[in-house]
């Protein structure tokens, strides 16, 4: 599935502090600030890059991690879903974005125009 501009992954209904768990193994690629989102970025050993937002983490660049680890908590910003929270998910292979939702057994998602052609 090829997504097009603008958002790409899924969006999870979350609460702030809420435990962020690392969908596979990998290690931390990225941690730091995006305008004015914590993101964190896992690398996995196939080189997919799996990345989250708005979210805290302690762990340092290099750091490995498991599948089920927690690697974060969801932060206090509301990011993009505002006025509720959530938790932005995406997966990435070299340029290309790909569905997140593929990897846990989920329905194949349809990005939609805003308006109707």
């Amino acid at each position: 599935m090829r997504w097009g501009s603008g958002h790409r992954g899924v969006d999870l209904g979350a609460s702030a502090g809420q435990d962020v768990v690392a969908p596979t193994g990998g290690a931390v690629a990225f941690r730091g600030t995006v305008v004015d989102r914590g993101v964190l970025v896992l690398e996995t050993s196939a080189g997919l890059r799996i990345t989250f937002e708005p979210v805290d983490s302690a762990l340092a660049v290099g750091a490995s991690v498991e599948q089920g680890q927690v690697v974060g908590t969801v932060t206090t910003v509301p990011g993009h879903c505002a006025p509720v929270r959530c938790l932005h998910w995406g997966v990435l292979d070299g340029a290309t974005y790909l569905d997140p939702l593929a990897f846990v057994g989920a329905v194949m998602v349809v990005l939609l125009p805003l308006r109707p052609p």
